[in-house]
């Protein structure tokens, strides 16, 4: 019995499997040899979230995972910075998946987001400085308009004080 289109050979029990299936059913071996590279796609608020962006690809036919996956590790850690993971040949797909039907930021666009909340801090430091600054300078200027105007009067005065 020959290898035919519809089924392959598993590579540990040498059984013949349906070839459309991702796992062996006799032992649950890979019958892919090629390892598959994960990208980052969501960055999940907590282990719930991650669950459902995972199942949502799922459903859409996205080979997805989560990067810490065990549930009581998740749950007991409070992993609020789930990552859920997609196959690379899948990940432009999961992102627009994503993005329509649960209207979430993909990883591209948290990690835009964390770097403009990180800048933001020295952005308000240096407005504040900028700020600052000016009041400074209109602090000086205003006393310098008021020490010539003293300076006019205390002049104009003992001229009237002799009489």
């Amino acid at each position: 019995m020959g290898d035919s289109a519809a089924h392959i050979s598993c590579p540990r029990c040498r059984k013949l499997c349906d070839a459309g299936g991702e796992f062996c059913i006799h032992c649950w071996a890979a019958l892919s040899t090629a390892p598959v590279r994960w990208r980052h796609v969501y960055h999940a608020v907590n282990h719930v979230d991650a669950w459902l962006a995972k199942n949502t690809l799922e459903l859409h036919g996205v080979a997805a995972r989560i990067r810490d996956e065990h549930a009581t590790r998740m749950m007991l850690h409070g992993h609020g910075n789930a990552v859920v993971e997609a196959a690379e040949s899948d990940h432009l797909l999961a992102r627009e998946v994503l993005r329509q039907v649960r209207g979430v930021r993909t990883d591209t666009e948290f990690l835009e987001w964390q770097e403009l909340k990180h800048r933001r801090p020295a952005r308000k430091i240096l407005l504040g400085a900028l700020a600052l600054l000016a009041a400074a300078a209109a602090a000086v200027g205003g006393s310098m308009l008021v020490s010539a105007f003293a300076y006019e009067a205390s002049e104009s005065r003992p001229s009237q004080a002799r009489r």
